[in-house]
């Protein structure tokens, strides 16, 4: 198939696009930076620009039968700060993708969601993937657009963004020699490597995944201090294990499935305009 990765020079984006060429897919990816020259084959195509570019977005779309939507804000923090930005970047060039998605008659579109949507936490990072996913559901209803919606757990290896807890522990270890975490040693998560989640992503491509919502995420579950004492032990590092136990805004505990629909407070007048006389009143005021 023919194959567009958005974001496709991000930590997730770009093993998505080596495992869908691996597959014998042709991947085209589009980022806003270039990728090193040693990262990518030959026999992906690379074109750099943003997502909120309306022409760019259309002329990389055209002809493709799949795109997978990897591109915006991934940082639960940077969005907690940047809540007008995370819907420039997240929300409003979703929209953009779904309308060329019709107008070039795509296939499906695969979408690079997080298990935060059925969350308390998370902020704004959050509402705007829970967003997204409504907009991709309602597009798929009203134009019959097909969709995967992916929900990303916890991922980690290689080459992984700056804000990957895992990466910043080992490096941060071998900097300073002491293993620390600013959390809870009981926060717990189920951790996907991202080889496995690339992998998972374009499994997604069967027919079996068209328009459904599919939660990929590690095995077994482990607690920080698991994780902290296991890169103890490989690093084999002499100095005892921190916590800092700090709240860490929008990052859940050990169960992010905690949204509950609000329901909400009727309010009461004693007296009610009736619906007879109200309709008589928009005839003898306005006709």
């Amino acid at each position: 198939m023919n194959i567009l990765v958005t974001g496709g020079n991000g930590f997730l984006g770009s093993n998505v696009a080596k495992a869908l060429t691996n597959e014998g897919h042709k991947v085209t990816i589009i980022d806003i930076k270039k990728p090193p020259k040693k990262f990518f084959e030959k026999k992906i195509s690379f074109f750099k620009g943003s997502i909120k570019n309306r022409k760019f977005l259309n002329t990389h779309i055209k002809n493709k039968d799949v795109i997978y939507h990897f591109a915006g804000m991934p940082g639960i923090g940077e969005c907690l700060d940047k809540p007008i930005e995370t819907i420039k970047n997240n929300l409003e060039p979703t929209v953009e993708i779904l309308k060329s998605c019709l107008k070039h008659n795509v296939k499906r579109i695969i979408y690079a969601s997080t298990i935060y949507v059925n969350s308390e936490q998370g902020g704004f990072y959050k509402s705007s993937k829970r967003a997204a996913e409504d907009y991709i559901e309602e597009f798929s209803k009203k134009y019959n657009l097909n969709f995967t919606i992916l929900r990303f757990g916890t991922i980690y290896g290689e080459n992984a963004s700056k804000e990957n807890t895992i990466l910043n522990i080992i490096k941060n270890s071998y900097l300073t020699g002491i293993i620390s975490y600013q959390g809870s040693r009981e926060n717990v998560r189920d951790y996907l490597n991202i080889k496995d989640a690339a992998k998972m992503s374009v499994l997604c491509l069967k027919k079996k995944f068209k328009n459904k919502f599919v939660y990929l995420t590690g095995e077994k579950k482990f607690s920080m201090k698991n994780v902290c004492q296991l890169i103890k032990k490989i690093t084999k590092n002499k100095y005892k294990i921190i916590f800092k136990s700090k709240k860490l805004p929008g990052h859940y505990i050990k169960n992010p499935n905690t949204f509950k629909l609000r329901s909400g407070i009727k309010l009461k007048l004693n007296k009610y305009i009736n619906l007879e006389n109200g309709i008589k009143s928009i005839i003898n005021n306005e006709f």
